[in-house]
């Protein structure tokens, strides 16, 4: 996801201000386990129109990640967490948010457009 450009860019890559930022735009996190993702600085939220949280981080707590927010003995969210981080907006998103398989890895995947493609 960290590219920069060689000494030598192709005339693409060269007309495009940010490449990174392109491909960064287009990917989201599909939760497993929640280690993978920080809470706060990346797309995890399943919502089509935000992927990233609205809150502020908070003091101390800039490097959680999603399976912080999860009671993994109930497979469910915490709820007590959920409302105590988060703005209401946040917090009702995350709640919705199924829990599938906790035991599977977190992935990143690209986001998918109207047609059912792929697009970055």
């Amino acid at each position: 996801m960290d590219i920069s450009l060689e000494d030598n860019p192709s005339y693409t890559w060269r007309r495009i201000h940010a490449p990174q930022t392109l491909v960064k735009e287009r990917m989201r996190w599909r939760l497993g386990n929640g280690h993978s993702n920080n809470i706060w600085s990346q797309p995890w939220l399943q919502n089509k129109d935000k992927y990233y949280v609205s809150s502020l981080p908070l003091f101390g707590l800039e490097h959680l990640t999603v399976h912080s927010l999860i009671d993994v003995e109930s497979n469910s969210w915490n709820i007590e967490v959920t409302d105590q981080f988060f703005n209401k907006e946040d917090s009702q998103e995350i709640k919705m948010m199924p829990l599938f398989n906790l035991h599977d890895s977190d992935i990143l995947i690209l986001k998918v457009s109207t047609m059912g493609t792929y697009s970055v």
